[in-house]
């Protein structure tokens, strides 16, 4: 399986190009901060969008960038711009049943964050 990674382009072109694909093979990892980060579009509604092809989530967060084409900040699980319940609540929703990936890439303190994460995600319930 190959998966494309969500934040680069915003849901509906990749959508758009996953239908025109149209492969078994071909899915989603999919990480709402990078929807964020690279300002394209709310990752609650773009999980639905790509909801169908869906096989990996990442667990990450951001803030947007105040100037538009700037990259935005990457910060931990629950401190950025989406609503992380509504998103995973969204994931059940949906039926994703796959792993959720903790990734933290910036910070200072990405052990602390990565397990207040695990800690946060045992917590939720459906």
């Amino acid at each position: 399986m190959i998966l494309m990674e969500t934040g680069q382009e915003n849901a509906e072109t990749l959508r758009e190009f996953l239908e025109e694909l149209s492969h078994p093979a071909l899915g989603v990892n999919f990480d709402p901060a990078n929807m964020i980060l690279y300002g394209k579009g709310d990752p609650i509604l773009a999980l639905e969008t790509l909801a169908p092809w869906v096989k990996h989530v990442h667990t990450k967060d951001a803030q947007r960038s105040s100037v538009p084409g700037k990259w935005g900040r990457e910060v931990p699980w629950g401190e950025g711009d989406f609503d992380n319940d509504e998103f995973l609540r969204t994931l059940n929703r949906i039926g994703y049943q796959g792993a959720l990936a903790i990734e933290r890439e910036a910070g200072a303190k990405r052990l602390e964050d990565i397990k207040k994460t695990a800690e946060l995600l045992q917590q939720y319930s459906v």
